[in-house]
């Protein structure tokens, strides 16, 4: 298949690339046709390049292959700086444009590397001004291409290991949205802090075996009873809304984990969830101080029918919290450890 796609490419551009080039079965007969141009292809791929591009630098290989989660094969591109993702899908696999020489000076095959994975082959290879990455996997797995939520210029290409990587299911509910700011100090409001704490779960969580929908994905306001009725609707593994607290006084700072169990409804799995979410965040920040788990009939957590809890992580009243919210870091560890406490609730309430 990647002869053909390097063919196209030379002689169409890669905006021109027919999405079925990507598609076809690796035993697709014109495959035998185009290996014959493969010398045509490779003088074309090396043109205006100098002898000494051809010579791979060991030490500049921007790209590592992690085989180790049982849910995907994981191919990490660190790039020397952000660009735009700009990739062809097909049910046989991707092909990605880069400049020229993003990845490695020249040419290089990984398919070693992927011997054995869902990865059935790898290859990197320049043609006129740019670089591309062409990988084939097994027919219609699920694929995943992100931008490292903290460090941009890394990209993650994510290829399924079956055909259904999410044996669980969970909803993210970023409190407030659109007019409905939730608290604010300061210029700081409290629907954009979740909403990126939010966001910045997803990859985590899918990672995991652990799909993750949304309440909303923008700055949109979303009623209380609509958010209950997607998670009955939907049947999630668990329902967590995500929101910042706020007080009439400065002084009072620190993480909170929220549930509701009327008659002991769903006492010991929403009990476990929130006891798992809570320790993983002061894990993560020791130095908040530890409001536990707390009890409130909050509408969101009231009304859903799955194990639901309520995080309230940090104060904006707060002037230690509100200048550890705004940090892009703080977030992101925060994100991490609430996709962490979800997933040790899952695999221990999951394991026949």
């Amino acid at each position: 298949m990647k002869f053909l796609v390097y063919f196209l490419i030379a002689a169409l551009g890669f905006s021109n690339l027919p999405s079925g080039a990507l598609d076809m079965d690796i035993q697709y007969p014109i495959e035998k046709q185009i290996v014959e141009l493969q010398d045509t292809i490779n003088m074309i791929a090396s043109e205006n390049t100098n002898e000494e591009e051809k010579i791979l630098d060991a030490e500049k290989v921007f790209i590592e292959i992690d085989t180790d989660s049982p849910y995907w094969e994981k191919v990490i591109i660190y790039g020397k700086h952000e660009i735009d993702i700009n990739v062809k899908n097909g049910k046989q696999g991707l092909v990605m444009e880069f400049p020229k020489n993003f990845i490695v000076n020249g040419e290089r095959s990984f398919k070693d590397e992927v011997n054995g994975t869902t990865i059935l082959d790898l290859e990197v290879t320049n043609i006129d001004n740019h670089q591309y990455l062409f990988l084939q996997h097994k027919a219609d797995m699920p694929v995943r291409i992100y931008k490292d939520s903290l460090e941009p210029n890394i990209i993650h290409i994510a290829i399924a290991k079956t055909l259904n990587p999410y044996p669980f299911k969970v909803i993210l509910d970023p409190g407030h949205g659109g007019f409905d700011s939730g608290a604010s100090h300061f210029g700081v409001h409290e629907k954009d802090i979740v909403l990126d704490i939010a966001l910045r779960m997803e990859h985590k969580l899918k990672d995991l075996g652990i799909d993750a929908i949304y309440s909303r994905r923008t700055d949109k306001f979303v009623e209380l009873h609509d958010r209950a009725n997607m998670s009955n609707k939907i049947n999630p593994d668990a329902f967590i809304s995500i929101h910042i607290n706020a007080a009439p006084i400065e002084s009072p700072r620190g993480i909170a984990t929220f549930l509701y169990t009327p008659n002991g409804f769903q006492k010991k799995e929403r009990e476990e969830l929130a006891r798992a979410i809570q320790d993983s965040l002061i894990e993560e920040f020791p130095d908040w101080k530890d409001w536990g788990i707390l009890r409130e009939g909050f509408y969101v957590i009231k009304y859903t029918k799955n194990p639901s809890v309520l995080v309230e992580f940090g104060f904006l009243s707060n002037p230690e919290d509100r200048a550890m919210l705004v940090k892009v870091d703080v977030r992101e560890r925060a994100a991490k450890a609430i996709a962490k406490g979800i997933d040790i609730f899952l695999k221990n309430n999951n394991d026949g």
